[in-house]
């Protein structure tokens, strides 16, 4: 009976055995599957399972693979400060990490992620005092950061794509406050800011939008000359930018 039970138990183990490639490990395994169910668009991701992913790391590759997927997994579960700070530390820990690019990549798409948020809460709740969405303009910041050292990387071209959509919504948003503005009947505040759109924000789907606002504003200050200076420079601009 013994000697059966024995035998059961090592026919059961060599078939366990089998599931796993010779080549491989637990942590790779673990890592794999983690990685595939963290990138699913409607999956939850267990934060849980990457830091114990983490603990079983036992070289030094491993554990900076580990330490990347938690950062992954904290973006991919909306915790952006934390997926952060995982970033940054990795950055300090491992500046020679042969694959920077793809960190300072995913630290750019935490970032505007992060301003995103910012963004909608500003323009939700629009007031005198509402918050700029800093991380929006610190996501371009950075998405620069990698396409200046690494012009050559395979995410430097997604990089630049994203630059042109941060810059759209920074302009959007300078266009939202001076709509606020202008129902405030801050006309000199509108001005400013839409001459800000047009000088910093030229070529932004919201560039025709400032132009109109801020003829409006000259003439509701009685100024209507300027009034339409404005709309002949936003004409021209018309002109331009359907000529290109």
């Amino acid at each position: 009976m013994n000697k059966f039970i024995l035998f059961l138990l090592l026919a059961l183990s060599l078939s366990a055995c089998t599931t796993i490639p010779a080549d491989s490990s637990l942590f790779k395994i673990k890592y794999k599957e983690l990685m595939k169910n963290a990138g699913a668009e409607v999956a939850a991701v267990d934060i849980e399972q990457f830091k114990e992913l983490r603990d079983m790391a036992s070289t030094d590759k491993e554990q900076m693979q580990a330490e990347l997927a938690l950062a992954y997994a904290y973006y991919k579960d909306q915790q952006f400060d934390s997926s952060l700070r995982q970033i940054e530390s990795f950055i300090r820990n491992y500046p020679a990490y042969p694959h920077l690019d793809y960190v300072l990549y995913l630290r750019a798409l935490v970032t505007k992620a992060q301003g995103k948020l910012e963004f909608t809460r500003a323009v939700s709740n629009i007031s005198a005092n509402v918050s700029y969405p800093e991380s929006l303009r610190l996501a371009y910041a950075y998405f620069a950061d990698l396409i200046t050292r690494y012009p050559k990387s395979e995410y430097s071209a997604q990089a630049l794509n994203f630059m042109k959509n941060v810059r759209t919504n920074l302009a959007a948003y300078e266009l939202f406050v001076a709509r606020y503005d202008l129902v405030k009947g801050r006309y000199e505040e509108v001005i400013r800011r839409t001459e800000y759109i047009v000088e910093f924000y030229n070529g932004t789907p919201v560039v025709n939008d400032a132009y109109e606002l801020q003829a409006r504003a000259y003439r509701e200050q009685g100024k209507l000359k300027k009034a339409e200076e404005v709309e002949s420079r936003r004409k021209q601009a018309e002109r331009s930018s359907a000529s290109n």
